[in-house]
């Protein structure tokens, strides 16, 4: 499940094996103290957290090509698959008390306001919302709903509640929200939340709905997936580290090309504002039809007056899930394998 505190994102799942820990301190860190102005390059990552962030990255890739029960094999404790427990979209949604409504025409504009408008085109993909003629739904996403309003006016977010789905406990909204830009016909997703510890259940759902209304309930067209004016600072951090790693400064598009053969690759993938995308794909291997994977990353500046870093993942298509290395039940091939463990801002688009 997923726990919502203090207007952020927390995954509550079981994470990967010794590869988590150190990055519990940069979780709530607020946008406003991260500040929002042009690149100021931050210290390096230190070795521990680089360390964690080759670790995750690398469980992650092959969290996406093996079997689902391999993947689910990695968590700690281990489960006998990774396929998310959140499926039944709209519905659950409504059930986990989420609102979500359509961004305002600043806020939309990804040429000015986000500087990823020129990515967009040399991709060959849309730059403009639906609202305006494009191909990008464009969705800002609450946990509790802003305009609710009873007989004595509006409620605050802090005052809502909602009954959890399993156990009818009463629970409390937070106010955590996400940005996301939806395109089901170039096969890109966009979010605008980078500093989100985990938004994965969210942009499946929404990337879900778009592929169910415009494009036949196909979603394994998506070929991109866009994180823009990342603020998050472990993320920076690594940032700084990889392209010091390789000699060279941030630059404007198309920036820093690494493989996800290379440390660097890796690294970036499992920052917190990268890994949301490997845990959607490791997720969601049924709905895809397979085994989708990152192939690589480019890292550059935006266009914007910021200039704040962004990343842009390459997806690629789905081949066949391997089955199980090893029949029988969890426990049965634990025993037999004794020894021989196996080891905020995105953009979604497809390809029709």
């Amino acid at each position: 499940m997923v726990a919502l505190v203090a207007g952020e994102v927390v995954d509550l799942k079981p994470s990967f094996n010794r590869c988590d820990s150190s990055l519990d301190q940069f979780r709530f860190v607020s946008r406003r103290a991260q500040g929002t102005t042009a690149w100021d390059p931050p210290p390096p990552a230190a070795n521990d957290l680089w360390n964690k962030c080759v670790c995750r990255g690398t469980k992650l890739l092959t969290g996406m090509q093996v079997s689902d029960y391999e993947a689910g094999q990695q968590y700690d404790p281990p489960q006998e698959s990774a396929q998310s427990e959140f499926r039944d979209f709209p519905q659950e949604f409504a059930s986990w008390s989420y609102d979500w409504n359509g961004l305002g025409f600043w806020a939309r504009n990804f040429n000015q306001m986000w500087g990823v408008a020129n990515v967009m085109a040399a991709l060959g993909v849309s730059d403009r919302c639906l609202d305006d003629g494009g191909r990008i739904g464009c969705e800002y996403v609450t946990h509790g709903d802003p305009t609710l309003v009873d007989e004595e006016g509006p409620v605050p977010i802090e005052e809502q509640v909602y009954p959890e789905p399993v156990t009818n406990r009463e629970l409390h909204a937070t106010g955590a929200h996400f940005m996301l830009g939806l395109n089901p016909f170039d096969g890109v997703i966009i979010n605008e939340v980078p500093r989100l510890q985990k938004s994965s259940d969210v942009e499946w759902g929404m990337w879900k709905m778009y592929c169910d209304e415009y494009n036949n309930g196909h979603y394994s067209n998506l070929r991109y997936y866009l994180v823009a004016t990342i603020t998050e600072r472990a993320s920076r951090a690594i940032i700084r580290r990889a392209m010091n790693n390789v000699g060279v400064e941030l630059g404007p598009w198309p920036g820093q090309e690494f493989s996800m053969d290379t440390a660097e690759g890796k690294a970036i993938l499992g920052t917190p504002v990268g890994f949301p995308i490997g845990y959607l794909l490791q997720e969601h291997k049924a709905e895809l039809g397979g085994n989708m994977h990152i192939s690589k990353v480019r890292v550059f500046h935006s266009s914007a007056a910021s200039q704040q870093p962004c990343y842009l993942f390459y997806v690629e298509q789905p081949r066949p899930a391997p089955g199980p290395s090893r029949q029988g039940t969890a426990a049965e091939m634990k025993d037999e394998g004794e020894g021989k463990n196996i080891v905020r801002r995105h953009i979604l688009g497809s390809k029709l």
